[in-house]
């Protein structure tokens, strides 16, 4: 036999005719090795998923159920607020972004209103900008152009009485 794996009569041989027996267990021996880490990975990358999956739904319901727990105060027919007056100096008091309080201006009415949108903070799309006014009056802020119409309807989710005059 030839180095080639040639039998002298011209026909090739197999593998296992010119490769050491050793070797041949060797190689499927790392082949199934390689087939159990390749199964194993894709586990690993299964468990991996399902726990960042896991985590951002279990944050995204903390995020959601948060503003879920406002429980607006009930406005009675008629325009007139059924809300409890409120002081400017008890306002003040609420300026932190774990428990914010503003006052905003009724465009039509120019009554003077106090909303607790603490568990609107972490939502804001301008970031840290809610604070600017926490705790006074923020309606030069809220009606400034960077805010979509939407938040004019928003906003009376989070009303909780009217400023004192």
């Amino acid at each position: 036999m030839s180095q080639l794996g040639v039998k002298s009569s011209g026909q090739r041989s197999s593998l296992s005719e010119t490769v050491c027996p050793a070797a041949v267990a060797d190689h499927r021996g790392l082949s199934q090795a390689f087939m159990i880490l390749q199964d194993l990975s894709s586990q690993i990358v299964i468990v991996i998923s399902t726990i960042l999956l896991g985590g951002i739904a279990y944050f995204t319901f903390l995020r959601f159920s948060r503003v879920a727990d406002v429980k607006p105060v009930e406005v009675a027919s008629g325009g007139e607020s059924s809300g409890r007056l409120i002081s400017r100096k008890e306002v003040g008091k609420h300026c932190v972004a774990d428990d914010l309080w503003i006052i905003l201006k009724n465009q039509q009415s120019n009554k003077l209103s106090v909303y607790d949108i603490t568990a609107y903070v972490e939502e804001h799309p301008g970031g840290q900008a809610i604070l600017n006014n926490a705790g006074k009056d923020s309606t030069k802020g809220f009606y400034g152009p960077q805010h979509p119409s939407r938040v004019f309807d928003m906003i009376e989710d989070f009303y909780i009485g009217d400023l004192q005059p």
